[in-house]
């Protein structure tokens, strides 16, 4: 009775799971391929397009997080009189430090940037839009980032299928704790392939930190 209960409660956990990473595929995905296949009268900047993707997974991760101790927040890490490189999402205990633009009581608010201080830091989170490879400035983001944490995850929205293996093999030996996508492109990039696996691993991964 017991075994079926946990398998019951798995099931509808999962199935919740994957209806917040469609949901967060499907606000991503069309801008994507539109900015890929119309790259000559594309009107959203591709800057823009990572903004949102880096914004959105904070909010995923802040529902998945909810209840526990941890935190978090587009920011930078604080080590005495030194400031870490610019974190897509500083995952912390706590409060942080402070905040620029962050009052609580200012609805409008345009930004939300915490300055954290070093042990508190749990993880951080690098975002990409596309990866094709493992470049000179990404393998160079995560040595800076050394100083201050070596819980670096890469997370990116999509890449070529074929590219899987060799990417998170590049990125662990570069230095990254943890390779995470959230769909492949197929072949002309012409549309997109998800694995809900995938998230659900990247959950479970968050889940078990806000734990430890």
């Amino acid at each position: 009775m017991t075994k079926r209960v946990i398998s019951q409660k798995s099931v509808i956990q999962r199935g919740l799971l994957g209806e917040r990473y469609k949901s967060l595929c499907a606000k991503l995905v069309q801008y994507y391929l539109d900015a890929e296949l119309n790259e000559a009268r594309k009107t959203i900047l591709r800057f823009v397009v990572g903004l949102r993707f880096s914004s959105l997974l904070t909010y995923e991760i802040r529902r998945i997080l909810h209840g526990t101790r941890l935190n978090a927040h587009w920011g930078t890490i604080i080590d005495e009189d030194h400031y870490s490189p610019e974190c897509d999402i500083v995952i912390h205990r706590g409060a942080s430090e402070f905040s620029w633009n962050g009052d609580d009581d200012y609805r409008g608010r345009v930004m939300d940037f915490h300055f954290v201080q070093k042990e508190r830091v749990a993880l951080v989170v690098s975002c990409k839009s596309r990866i094709d490879e493992i470049s000179a400035d990404m393998k160079n983001d995560v040595k800076r980032l050394s100083r201050y944490t070596h819980h670096v995850w890469l997370v990116a929205q999509c890449c070529e299928a074929k590219k899987l293996d060799r990417l998170r093999r590049n990125a662990l030996n570069a230095g990254y704790e943890k390779f995470v996508h959230l769909f492949t492109l197929t072949p002309h990039g012409v549309g997109c392939e998800y694995d809900e696996n995938v998230w659900y691993g990247f959950v479970d991964s968050l889940r078990g930190l806000a734990s430890s």
